[in-house]
């Protein structure tokens, strides 16, 4: 009894790093230097941390499931990867490092029982930097520009510019714990429930201000899900009607006060890509296809999608702009079949339960990705690494209840 008990209080060190990671995540690249990103260095910061937790925590059996051989083995594939990868072995090397380094960091965290109150202490930390972010496009003149061709919102990152799309898609798990605790405080705290709300809005008008298609088809995805979950309730469906219908009959009216360049890029024409950028990312996507159909069981190797576009003629020099066919040409059927396995084994808890944001988030992040390249991106290891913690997060009321019947 004694033993459980010390499991209910004792705190793992490692969850004020991860608290630090996701709060410092939509700064990636803007606080950036020339000795890299400060993240870079959290993460770094977070290895010794685990491993303390993990002697502190030696009663409690350290956990090595078949999702953990699934993520070593779609890690170690990549590796074994570099001897069919193109002659140009440096963008092996290059991105199969970023792959390797944010999966080790998503390894380590499945060894880790997180507490439900740290979990909490962690979802508030990526809204509080969403919402940091947010106020610093607003309100910090030199932190945004427009670009000169769509007049789409930029956010500028060191001498360049951050990627709006990867902006965008930065916003989702937040933006879906934002909507959980909105539905969560509307009966007993409409104060709160209000500035969840707000939150929103700004996070929604600043994603609109981008132009990123695949952001806001993300964010509308995740959105969707989100209400499908809390139509068990009759108030909270009411709710959901009535704010439906407001934002339904306030839709025109808004999209009239984003630039016309920007209200083009959400037209038909744009969107099924016959004109402007989206022509050029249906054209990669065709060659990727014909890349798949020469590579189909192994892939080209870890990374190497823009060298092996290149031996098909492919000479702009740009990457997939979409994680699945991306994941299809470096990784192969093999590759793809693991990796998806993973993934679905690691979504078991909130397949099962139906609830809970991390499944909205999820729907909305999967959707974006459809026009992204996620392998290299914050992000996307920051939601499975959500979904690691969920999966093996320690019930406080479970342990206390175990207590209880062994007393």
């Amino acid at each position: 009894m004694q033993k459980m008990t010390n499991i209910i209080s004792r705190k793992n060190f490692s969850s004020y790093i991860l608290i630090a990671y996701f709060f410092m995540l939509p700064f990636e690249y803007p606080l950036a230097t020339s000795f890299g990103s400060l993240l870079r260095y959290i993460a770094i910061l977070y290895i010794p941390f685990v491993f303390i937790d993990i002697v502190r925590n030696q009663q409690e059996r350290v956990r090595f499931d078949s999702t953990q051989l699934l993520l070593l083995l779609w890690m170690f594939y990549g590796f074994v990867s570099f001897f069919w990868a193109p002659d140009d072995k440096g963008y092996w090397q290059h991105y199969y490092l970023i792959y390797l380094k944010n999966s080790m960091m998503l390894f380590l965290v499945s060894f880790i029982n997180y507490k439900s109150k740290e979990y909490e202490l962690i979802k508030s930390a990526s809204i509080l930097g969403v919402v940091c972010i947010g106020l610093y496009i607003i309100f910090i003149p030199s932190a945004t520009m427009y670009d000169s061709y769509e007049g789409r919102l930029l956010l500028r990152a060191g001498d360049s510019d951050f990627d709006p799309n990867y902006l965008v898609a930065t916003f989702i798990l937040p933006m879906a714990i934002c909507v959980e605790r909105f539905f969560t405080s509307l009966k007993n705290n409409k104060v709160k429930a209000a500035i969840y709300l707000v939150i929103l809005i700004m996070l929604t008008w600043i994603s609109l201000l981008t132009g990123s298609r695949g952001g806001i088809l993300g964010i509308t995805a995740m959105l969707t899900v989100s209400i499908l979950l809390q139509v068990k309730d009759l108030r909270k469906t009411l709710s959901i009607l009535a704010i439906t219908t407001i934002l339904f009959i306030l839709l025109p009216y808004i999209l009239e006060t984003l630039p016309q360049t920007i209200q083009a890029r959400f037209s038909i024409d744009s969107m099924t890509g016959q004109r402007d950028g989206g022509a050029a990312r249906l054209l990669i996507w065709s060659y990727l296809i014909e890349l798949i159909s020469k590579y189909p069981i192994f892939g080209v190797g870890a990374g190497s999608t823009i060298p092996a576009l290149k031996e098909i003629g492919f000479t702009l020099g740009a990457v997939a702009h979409n994680t699945y066919l991306a994941l299809l040409v470096e990784y192969g059927f093999i590759g793809f079949i693991i990796f998806s396995i993973y993934l679905y084994k690691n979504t078991k808890v909130i397949r099962k339960e139906r609830k809970g944001f991390e499944l909205a988030a999820l729907a909305g992040i999967l959707v974006s990705i459809t026009f992204l390249d996620a392998f290299t991106t914050k992000f996307f290891w920051g939601m499975l690494i959500f979904l690691t913690i969920r999966k093996n997060m320690v019930s406080e009321k479970s342990i206390k209840s175990e207590v209880k019947s062994n007393g």
